[in-house]
């Protein structure tokens, strides 16, 4: 691929994103309080194209390496007519504009100033209803409520999180639970995981602030997330 090309749709994004920096080559990231989020362009398999996805990444886990290893929201963004984004390397200024007004458009939150938790509840609910998430059953919808209670436990929001846990037992009587054995051990084994998190705060916030010393995350616009 020719370098300019490349470092053509580099600043192209980086110019059209002035919150979030780079991370590493099509990764652009900023920090919302225990969460990465931001773009990351991905080079379709065996074509000279490329996509767009809206991520989050949260910061609680025991290392920044598990952090990375799985992105809780990971959403490829569609066009207008609610098809994948497939941008020719070669000719990204003829669909620049339309690729990155789409992908604006379904970021589940502003890349701007403070984050509500009201607005990643929201983004969750619409990320759930996403085709390959609602293939996934039962699991992957255990695995975004989880996601939502430590968010609502970083901002220390006992309602939400007193909602949030009656819900995941109700759904225990729904739930698909055959499923969980594969990917978390076993229901109660990942309710228990809640459980202890509520139960230790303090080092639920340890953790979190420890991840975000890495020398390299410290480059990255911060904000925060509120209640």
């Amino acid at each position: 691929m020719d370098k300019e090309v490349i470092r053509k749709i580099d600043v192209d994004w980086k110019n059209a994103l002035p919150s979030l920096k780079e991370y590493a080559r099509f990764k652009y990231y900023k920090i919302i309080g225990p969460l990465i989020t931001g773009i990351e362009l991905h080079k379709v398999p065996y074509l000279e194209k490329y996509r767009p996805y809206f991520v989050m990444y949260s910061l609680w886990g025991k290392s920044l390496k598990e952090c990375w290893e799985e992105p809780p929201i990971y959403l490829e963004v569609s066009n207008s007519k609610n098809l994948q984004f497939f941008v020719p390397y070669m000719q990204h200024s003829k669909y620049f504009d339309e690729c990155l007004a789409s992908t604006l458009r379904e970021s589940y939150i502003s890349f701007s100033g403070d984050i509500r938790l009201s607005e990643i509840l929201n983004g969750v609910d619409k990320y759930q209803r996403v085709p390959i998430v609602e293939a996934q059953g039962s699991p992957a919808r255990a695995r975004l409520l989880q996601f939502v209670i430590m968010c609502a436990l970083y901002v220390n929001d006992a309602p939400t999180i007193s909602r949030l846990v009656a819900e995941a037992v109700e759904n225990k009587n729904i739930w698909d639970l055959s499923l969980f054995k594969h990917w978390f051990g076993g229901y109660d084994k990942w309710f228990e995981s809640i459980r202890i998190q509520l139960d230790n705060r303090d080092e639920f916030m340890r953790q979190i602030e420890a991840n975000k010393t890495d020398k390299k995350l410290a480059r990255l616009n911060f904000s925060e997330l509120i209640a």
